[in-house]
């Protein structure tokens, strides 16, 4: 338990971190005085639905497969935090239904196979080894290393392995304040600022006969 509050206070300090970035950028955005020529909702809508999709960006048109795989490695990580709280559940003595079990494995081997292709796809392309850092590999691998934690703590049901798994993800909330993955956060925030923006100006929803593919955005 001492290791699990541990990690607990890491998702805590990475929250806060997270909220506190994200007030400060919404400080700094300037009051549009432009009359309006559509609606903010819609767009915020149009922003969380049609303009995610691939084809409503350039890039993500053309690499279909990595798309795919980003889109299946996201859902694998969100099972991994989901089953990391139902793990603190359980030790209250809350029972996990074996179909959310089956669920969870399922959604995990698919997220860490796509991670690993992902991080694969990092390493032998040319051009994206050309512009990756330190951090874009790093992210991948730490957020891979506790997706395989998680893994296999399911199948060996180890108490070390329940203290790795935990260990990892402390490591992984208290990193994700500094590094790539806060766009964990900045995701929703620009997606909403975006729909905001265009919507209002009556840009967005796009109309695909006379506007083309909308500007690439988190």
């Amino acid at each position: 338990m001492e290791i699990i509050n541990l990690t607990l206070t890491a998702a805590v300090f990475c929250f806060i971190s997270l909220g506190i970035m994200i007030l400060i950028t919404v400080s700094k955005l300037r009051q549009d005085l432009s009359e309006p020529r559509g609606s903010s909702t819609a767009g915020i809508i149009y922003a969380f639905t049609k303009g995610l999709m691939p084809q409503a960006k350039e890039s993500a048109s053309h690499h279909l497969l990595s798309y795919t795989a980003g889109i299946l490695f996201h859902i694998g990580i969100l099972a991994a935090f989901c089953f990391s709280v139902i793990i603190y559940l359980v030790l209250t003595e809350i029972a996990i239904p074996d179909w959310l079990l089956f669920l969870i494995v399922a959604l995990i081997i698919v997220g860490l196979t796509s991670g690993s292709g992902l991080l694969i796809k990092r390493f032998v392309n040319k051009r994206l080894r050309a512009i990756s850092n330190f951090d874009d590999y790093f992210s991948n691998i730490i957020v891979n290393v506790f997706l395989l934690s998680t893994l296999i703590f399911l199948f060996s049901d180890s108490n070390a392995m329940l203290r790795i798994m935990y260990i990892v993800e402390g490591i992984l909330f208290l990193y994700i304040p500094f590094g790539k993955l806060r766009h964990s956060a900045y995701f929703f925030a620009t997606r909403i600022m975006f729909g905001t923006f265009y919507g209002r100006r009556g840009v967005l929803p796009a109309n695909r006969k006379s506007v083309g593919n909308e500007p690439e955005t988190s």
